[in-house]
């Protein structure tokens, strides 16, 4: 049987290289087995989806958090972005820059969420600004 053109072009899903079995962290970019990365969900077929951090960054920042929460005590009740009020429904959670490991305030999950999917990036949240305040 005569191989397929395509079988030796390497696949990318989702930043995996699925023939090599390895996988760039988010956090330090270095390309790594499968193996240094936790397990985040099982798909539907059974087969493992591995978190986006590998194990020594995401062992580094909990450090990180565990020295802020000592240095900055428990969290307040409010958001320091928003003004949310911490709830059953709202939680009040340590914010940090993960450039430089310094404690930013409290933020509630949605506001820490958000930031985060913007990359906390201050230019693009001011594009964002931007965009939500422009006259239609």
């Amino acid at each position: 049987m005569q191989k397929s053109l395509w079988d030796d072009l390497p696949i990318q899903v989702k930043g995996i290289k699925v023939n090599s079995l390895t996988k760039a962290c988010k956090e330090c970019g270095i390309e790594q087995p499968l193996d240094n990365f936790d397990t985040q969900y099982f798909r539907a077929d059974g087969s493992k989806s591995p978190r986006n951090t590998c194990k020594t960054c995401k062992r580094h920042q909990q450090r990180v958090i565990r020295k802020l929460l000592k240095e900055n005590g428990p969290p307040p009740d409010i958001c320091d972005c928003c003004g949310n009020v911490s709830s059953d429904s709202i939680n009040i959670v340590i914010d940090h820059c993960h450039t430089t490991d310094r404690f930013r305030g409290w933020l509630c999950n949605s506001c820490n969420v958000a930031s985060g999917h913007l990359g906390d990036k201050p230019e693009i949240i001011m594009k964002l600004y931007e965009y939500m305040t422009k006259e239609k």
